[in-house]
Order: C-alpha cells, then sequence, then structure tokens
C-alpha cells in the first residue's frame, strides 16, 4: 500500500554499469505516465495515470511526531520524496482509495476486461518464454494439468518479480551457460547476470510505547495505515 520511486541517482547509476537507456530521464515519461499523484503539483509527477497516489488523510500523530523529530534534529524535510530529486524525511504517497489497496490490477486489468483483444488467465503456471532463432515467439503456460503455448508477434513483457523473473528466463534458456547446461537446458543467450546480484532490502521495525494519549484508530484498515506510515517514513534516497 505504500507507492515510493527511488532517487534519480539510483537509476543513473543503472545506467553508468551499462543499462543504456534506465537512467531517471528515460524512465520519468512512463512514471508520470502510470500515476495520478493527487496534491503533487511537480513536472516530475503525473495526475492523470490509471493508479492514484497520495499522502494518507488526515495524516497520523504518530509519523507527524517522527518527521517533526527528524526534522529537530538537523534531518532535510522533503516535500515529495518520490520526485526523486530530494533526499530527506517526508511523505510517502499510498495506493489507496476509499480505504482499499489499488492494485495494478484494479488500475489496468479492470478497466480493460470487456476489450476483445484481452484475455486474462488466472491460476496459471508460466514454464518458460519460447524462443525460435534468436526472437521470443510466445509463452508456455499450464493450468492444472494442461500444458498450453500462446504464441505472439509483437512483445512478451515477464513481470514474475525479482525471483521468479530469473527463473522463468533461466527455464527459457536465458542465463549463465555453465549452470544452464547442469540442468540439461538448451542455451538460447548467454547472459551470465541472469539469477545473480540480488539486493534485497530488509526493513527494522521499532516498537515504541507512547508518552502520551494519541487518537485511537477506529478501523483494522486504519491501524494497518498506521503502522505502514509509521514505518515508512524513510529516507528519500532509496532505490525502487
Amino acid at each position: 500500500m505504500v507507492f515510493v520511486r527511488g532517487h534519480r541517482s539510483s537509476y543513473d547509476a543503472w545506467v553508468a554499469a551499462g543499462a543504456t537507456g534506465w537512467g531517471f530521464a528515460d524512465l520519468l515519461p512512463f512514471f508520470r505516465r502510470s500515476e495520478n499523484a493527487v496534491g503533487r503539483v511537480s513536472d516530475l509527477r503525473g495526475v492523470d495515470g490509471p493508479l492514484t497516489v497520495a499522502p494518507a488523510s488526515p495524516p497520523h500523530p504518530v509519523p507527524t511526531a517522527l518527521l517533526q523529530a527528524a526534522t529537530e534534529v538537523g534531518h532535510r524535510r522533503a516535500t515529495d520524496i518520490s520526485g526523486g530529486d530530494e533526499e530527506g524525511f517526508g511523505w510517502t504517497d499510498l495506493n489507496i482509495i476509499d480505504g482499499r489497496r489499488q492494485s495494478a490490477a484494479d488500475a489496468y486489468l479492470t478497466p480493460a476486461l470487456a476489450r476483445s483483444k484481452l484475455d486474462v488467465v488466472t491460476d496459471a503456471l508460466v514454464h518458460r518464454v519460447l524462443i525460435t532463432r534468436g526472437r521470443r515467439t510466445g509463452v508456455e503456460y499450464s493450468v492444472g494439468g494442461s500444458l498450453t503455448s500462446v504464441g505472439c508477434s509483437a512483445e512478451v513483457v515477464l513481470t514474475a518479480g525479482s525471483i521468479g523473473s530469473p527463473q522463468v528466463l533461466m527455464l527459457s534458456g536465458i542465463g549463465p551457460p555453465s549452470q544452464l547446461h547442469e540442468l540439461g537446458i538448451e542455451v538460447a543467450a548467454d547472459l551470465p547476470g541472469v539469477g545473480s546480484n540480488l539486493q534485497d532490502h530488509p526493513v527494522a521495525n521499532l516498537a515504541y510505547q507512547a508518552a502520551r494519549p494519541f487518537r485511537q484508530e477506529r478501523t483494522t484498515m486504519e491501524r494497518r495505515l498506521a503502522c505502514y506510515a509509521a514505518g515508512r517514513a524513510w529516507m528519500a534516497r532509496t532505490s525502487s
């Protein structure tokens, strides 16, 4: 339920490492096109995208006190930490509408379900991307015990997460040849970085007893929002 974009320097570091086309300036148009950042008036934020994001309203007193304390000890106060230009402490955006989390499916799939060219297959397990003469030509997946292959003439977008995406790539023959050979997988593309260099970012939560009474949340959702807001009022210089 927390929507945070990374700092400009993180994306530019990708370019410096060889990922041409993945710098902050390259990605900014896509960031802006995806979001409806309520109350964020800036050339860095979008206002007409499908994903509606905004700070918690009204702000909870606990993270409000945390932000005030950070300012008092000399840390910078950021006005919009997802803009990508600031470093400091500030309010994160939340992708919550009317008390419910707005997922990517809510923002993109649900409005498009009636389109004749869209088929949504649930409970499917993707086995591999099909590759012919060095080009992807489709996807192989199963539902239950039934194996299905679907072809494409345009793009295959792989979004299986930081663990699942490398796995699917390697099952498709894309990855380090030594590991693929061990598993009996024919090499389609020699890319040794696939499946390597995962960088996790653990979060440590601290619990304190309040020195004075404050407003009690009325609902489970409000309690969850309070925990997220208190735990995620973090430094703006963070990777996406």
